[in-house]
């Protein structure tokens, strides 16, 4: 092998090792995944309360007698699989593995069509710095490895049909066709891709074909897979469609010219790299404290993080080294027809999706087909990129203003997206967060919820972040519905206070409050007669609160109203403080920090007033549960006794304190130091 071969295959291995270090922060925010619409709570919960394995057909069966559509009948199951092992980490595995398996088919693609290393490297940096996570109904988290898994049968297809115009063997042409009609049978957008298809075949014929009888009865044998595979899955369709009776409108077609290319360009446009960050301006408008903040995209980089930056700073870097060595030998013509291939999947799938009724009325920002579309539109500035150098190869000084701005733009596309995705899966986390550990706060306190006792929580469906919202949506945002608990739950405190107003029964109040800016929440249930239902919830009285707090932080502050000054209230049996009817204290739990619980009791207490926050009360010595961890422990004292020798004055004044109590001077020392580290936070 030539020295110089040799140096370019060490210099394509170190660029393709960059471009996978810049892979983990761009995948790293799908550690946070979750739920993050309605549709996927209730396949969540039909999971729980469906888990014999056998039943998600039947389940999918009726998902498909609700929408009249063919795909839930085909593989609609294949929702539930990410909820079926009741595993977080199965979870994850099933969401993030194939979006990782759908970049690498991806670039193998590119570089299978361009046989180019360098135009593969450039597409896979474009991926990196364009992939932008959209929650709600997306089709990268939306609905967990249903869409992704789909999208990867697709470019398995296009695979194989690459394959065979490389070695004209059929079985890879049926091989296509038959992942194909797979594919199709996921989601009817992916018809829009057998036009992707008919172009892909149709380019290796020059103008001839419409006159070589020969050519032209090639070409429609090589078309006929696909033909009969489309033309099987629309007859399907049609006569399911038209035999099952349906009021979902994502089935039934709209004829309004204007209003579907409004929702066609709309969503066009949110599928374009770096939109994800104007689509969720307002929620980054609350990160940063400035309203005014969205109106810019330049500002956000101020408040872009280390992460965000870095990766935008490699991404330009690469960009460069992946242009000074590339021996880019390729005809206007090839790359004119891969930007219309690449047009093509960046805007067919959505046109499907909006003709119909639903997204006709209902205009949507990003969906499903987004995710389908972001590997289209980075193709699409791939090749723009390429044609600018091939079109400007005699004009050096053009070329290289051409590339800076490309290379600015990337810049600033890369640290926009870096950041709303960090940002938007950190709302996705907060979001799920009420959920689970409203499972482990009732695990912990042994509380079940049998469905013999009506039970109000309506206070779940309200929560500061908007991927919540999403989750809240109608009547399946309750934590009955999440953990799949039977029984008389109602979301509508009045109508609650109605019916059982009169009750001289038990009933439930299980509430919950989040922070909006951090991971903390806090639940609160206690039981009550129904004819101590006020007509404000805030003005419930009970003699005994089950609190469970969920936070970073160790030491917290507490504070609850009585309805009069009714004496001592007890936290865990030990009193807090009380002015008149109010009664506070700082809390401490000196073990890992997790879901805490503690129980209050007194007369009269009024559950709707607590408050816990990380201020703590100024002077207020805390009331601590469990004990210092052994090794913390020796670890602190040791520390905060040399903290204390430090100060020579301080020593002289507690050895002095010491002798007078006829105490050991060294356990003395030892006391204080220990005191010291119980009591950190307070001094």
């Amino acid at each position: 092998m030539k020295p110089t071969t040799i140096k370019r295959n060490n210099y394509n291995r170190l660029l393709w090792w960059l471009l996978a270090i810049m892979a983990v922060p761009t995948f790293l925010p799908l550690l946070h995944t979750g739920l993050t619409n309605s549709d996927t709570i209730v396949f969540h919960y039909a999971v729980i309360t469906h888990p014999e394995f056998g039943s998600l057909f039947d389940l999918g069966h009726q998902y498909f007698l609700h929408t009249g559509r063919l795909t839930h009948l085909l593989t609609g199951w294949i929702m539930y699989l990410p909820f079926a092992a009741h595993s977080n980490a199965l979870f994850l595995l099933l969401v993030i593995l194939p979006i990782l398996l759908d970049f690498l088919l991806a670039i193998l693609l590119v570089r299978k069509y361009s046989r180019n290393e360098s135009v593969a490297q450039l597409a896979a940096l474009l991926m990196l710095c364009g992939f932008a996570i959209h929650t709600g109904f997306s089709g990268s988290i939306g609905f967990p490895f249903w869409f992704s898994s789909s999208f990867l049968l697709l470019l398995i297809s296009l695979f194989f049909l690459l394959r065979y115009k490389e070695n004209r063997k059929r079985r890879e042409l049926v091989l296509s066709a038959l992942f194909m009609f797979l594919t199709t049978t996921f989601y009817e957008a992916y018809l829009a891709y057998y036009l992707v298809i008919y172009l892909i075949l149709r380019s290796q014929y020059d103008n001839r074909l419409y006159r070589d009888k020969e050519s032209r009865r090639k070409f429609f044998k090589e078309l006929l897979p696909f033909v009969v595979g489309g033309l099987l899955y629309i007859l399907a369709y049609i006569i399911v469609s038209k035999s099952v009776p349906t009021h979902y409108t994502g089935v039934k077609w709209s004829f309004s010219l204007l209003n579907t290319l409004r929702s066609w360009g709309n969503i066009i446009l949110y599928s374009i790299p770096g939109m994800s960050f104007y689509q969720y301006r307002i929620l980054l408008a609350g990160i940063t404290g400035d309203p005014q903040f969205h109106y810019s995209f330049f500002y956000m980089l101020v408040h872009a993080g280390t992460t965000a930056w870095a990766k935008g700073l490699l991404a330009v870097a690469l960009f460069y080294g992946i242009l000074s060595a590339a021996d880019l030998k390729t005809t206007g013509r090839r790359l004119w027809i891969a930007l219309l291939i690449a047009v093509m999947m960046a805007t067919l799938p959505h046109l499907l999706l909006c003709c119909s009724s639903k997204y006709v009325q209902d205009i949507p920002d990003s969906y499903v087909t987004t995710y389908f579309a972001n590997f289209g539109m980075v193709l699409t500035f791939t090749i723009i990129c390429l044609l600018g150098r091939h079109y400007l190869s005699k004009r050096p000084v053009i070329q290289k203003i051409f590339s800076a701005l490309f290379a600015c733009g990337l810049l600033l596309v890369t640290i926009l997206t870096q950041f709303t995705n960090e940002q938007v899966m950190q709302d996705v986390k907060r979001a799920n967060l009420r959920y689970t550990q409203a499972e482990k706060f009732l695990q912990k306190e042994k509380i079940v919820l049998d469905g013999d006792k009506p039970v109000w929580n309506g206070r779940f469906q309200i929560s500061p972040t908007q991927t919540g919202k999403m989750i809240c949506a109608e009547l399946h945002g309750g934590i009955d519905f999440y953990l799949g608990l039977e029984g008389i739950y109602e979301y509508d405190y009045p109508i609650f206070y109605e019916r059982y107003r009169n009750s001289r029964d038990y009933v439930i109040i299980f509430t919950c409050q989040q922070a909006a800016k951090s991971d903390d929440l806090y639940y609160t249930f206690f039981q009550c007669r129904g004819t101590d239902l006020t007509e404000d919830y805030r003005q419930i009285a009970c003699d005994t609160v089950i609190v469970g707090y969920y936070s970073a932080y160790k030491s917290f502050a507490l504070s609850i109203l009585s309805e009069a000054d009714s004496g001592t209230v007890q936290l865990n049996g030990m009193p807090l403080h009380s002015i008149a009817n109010a009664h506070y204290g700082n809390i401490q739990f000196l073990n890992k920090p997790a879901m805490q619980t503690f129980t209050l009791t007194g007369k009269g207490l009024m559950p709707a007033t607590m408050s816990i926050s990380n201020i703590l009360y100024p002077g207020v010595e805390p009331v601590s549960f469990r004990h210092l961890p052994p090794r913390y422990r020796k670890d602190g004292i040791r520390y905060f006794e040399h903290d204390i020798w430090k100060h020579q004055l301080r020593k002289a004044e507690l050895d002095s304190i010491a002798v007078q109590q006829g105490r050991d001077p060294k356990e003395f020392l030892r006391g204080n130091a220990e005191w010291l580290l119980i009591f950190q936070d307070q001094y």
